[in-house]
């Protein structure tokens, strides 16, 4: 039994169509969706409740009725790599999350197998938008942090709690980029 503020990672979707419900104490299958599909990597998040906010592949923001949220069919992020979307909660807000998402390109060059990286991007998610099922901010929508960048993001919580540190890699370079996801936004990289 969780305490509550422990429950946002309470239910996963990734896959062909596949998902896992943590919420009874015990992994249960969950077969109550047949919309997305992340066969690299994917995210999801619940409320501090265990409650179903959303799901990405990186490329589509689904909400819990498992339609495309209108404004979010178009993030930066490409489902064929390894880690290409990540989400942060706003800290005191569980209305607002940013969405991070990492983008390649294929080569110009015809039945090219190669691929660039573009960068990171970050899109706002707002739950009180579509009468609590969530939207895009058009204002934050695709924002490019780091381009290029490596094809992974990662996040972490802050020692004091008080925000959440996302991490990304400037692609072909020793740099890593560090932005603090605070209660006012992103921070500036460091």
């Amino acid at each position: 039994n969780c305490p509550r503020s422990q429950k946002q990672a309470m239910v996963w979707y990734f896959g062909d169509y596949c998902g896992i419900d943590f919420r009874s104490g015990t992994a249960a299958p969950l077969t109550d969706q047949n919309v997305m599909r992340a066969m690299q990597a994917s995210a999801s998040v619940c409320d501090s409740m265990g409650v179903l906010r959303f799901i990405t592949n990186g490329k589509t923001v689904y909400d819990t009725t498992f339609s495309p949220m209108p404004n979010a069919t178009g993030l930066a992020g490409d489902p064929g790599v390894t880690q290409p979307c990540l989400i942060a909660p706003m800290p005191g807000d569980e209305s607002r999350y940013l969405v991070f998402t990492i983008e390649r390109t294929k080569y110009d060059q015809p039945d090219s197998l190669q691929y660039t990286p573009r960068g990171l991007s970050c899109s706002m998610i707002d739950m009180k938008l579509r009468d609590g099922l969530g939207d895009a901010q058009s204002t934050v929508l695709n924002h490019r942090l780091v381009s290029p960048a490596s094809l992974k993001v990662t996040g972490t919580a802050n020692r004091a709690r008080t925000g959440i540190w996302v991490i990304a890699h400037r692609w072909d370079s020793d740099e890593f980029h560090a932005y603090l996801v605070g209660a006012s936004g992103i921070l500036d990289s460091v």
